[in-house]
């Protein structure tokens, strides 16, 4: 297991999966502050379970992680900006593993007073173990190479180049993770706005529209458009989603655009 920030790898945790306790990592420091922005944790390496279940013979493994985004926090008065990690040894039907927990920090002394807040979001990633496992259509995943598979390094590209900011040229942003943008008019350029970021389908939502019929999303390149069209009919209504909201009677409508931690424009149209 590993874990670091956007510059990169701050520890790599060599795990003994003998050890049969629960309870913190003994050589670890707890409530390890992650500077640095983009925090990230990569478990890799995974191997067979000797418990006695069919399925656990069955298929290829996987790596896991997530990372930590857009944390603001406010406890026992005091405001901190960076989160905190800690790493608890399990043993799970027999099975050793540790787990990384998202805690207050040090300071707090192990002690949350009521009214402090935490503000973040959590974003969990799953890779396959090796690159030739993949079966699947991502150009961002095929892209990377191998030797960034089973290591903490295919955790720290999506952390670093997932981290996503927007901002906006025509309407009013609402939310940069996930992207929301509220339209401004019905009709014409109703929404224009640049992502910067994002590994992967990115999902972008524009919001406060009054119908849901003729939008198309465009992306944006030296002032030249050129429409996004994933449609596997050709009827162009395929591979966007709609939502209603009946307390404002609007719509919302919500496209999945892969980037590879590249920025992009784009602006909705009618």
């Amino acid at each position: 297991m590993a874990y670091g920030n956007a510059g990169g790898l701050m520890k790599d945790i060599s795990l003994n999966t003998t050890e049969r306790y629960v309870g913190y990592l003994k050589n670890e420091p707890q409530a390890t502050e992650i500077t640095g922005g983009s925090a990230w944790v990569t478990w890799y390496g995974p191997q067979r379970s000797t418990a006695s279940h069919k399925h656990d013979s069955m298929g290829p493994l996987g790596n896991r992680g997530f990372a930590v985004r857009n944390y603001a926090a406010n406890i026992n008065g005091k405001t901190y900006t960076n989160p905190s990690l800690s790493f608890y040894h399990t043993n799970h039907n027999k099975q050793p593993g540790v787990a990384a927990e998202l805690v207050a920090p040090s300071q707090a002394g192990g002690v949350i007073k009521a009214g402090s807040v935490v503000t973040c979001t959590v974003e969990y990633l799953v890779f396959p173990q090796k690159k030739s496992d993949y079966y699947g259509s991502s150009a961002v995943l095929k892209s990377l190479d191998s030797s960034a598979f089973d290591s903490w390094k295919i955790g720290h590209e999506y952390a670093k180049k997932g981290q996503v900011s927007v901002s906006v040229n025509k309407g009013s942003l609402t939310s940069s993770s996930p992207v929301s943008v509220k339209a401004a008019g019905q009709s014409g350029v109703v929404a224009d706005f640049t992502v910067k970021g994002g590994m992967g389908f990115v999902p972008m939502t524009v919001t406060g529209l009054s119908n849901y019929s003729g939008y198309r999303l465009y992306k944006v390149e030296g002032g030249k458009e050129t429409l996004i069209n994933q449609s596997l009919s050709g009827q162009q209504n395929d591979y966007w989603q709609c939502s209603y909201d009946a307390a404002s009677k609007t719509y919302a409508l919500t496209f999945n655009v892969e980037h590879n931690g590249n920025t992009m424009q784009y602006r909705l149209k009618k």
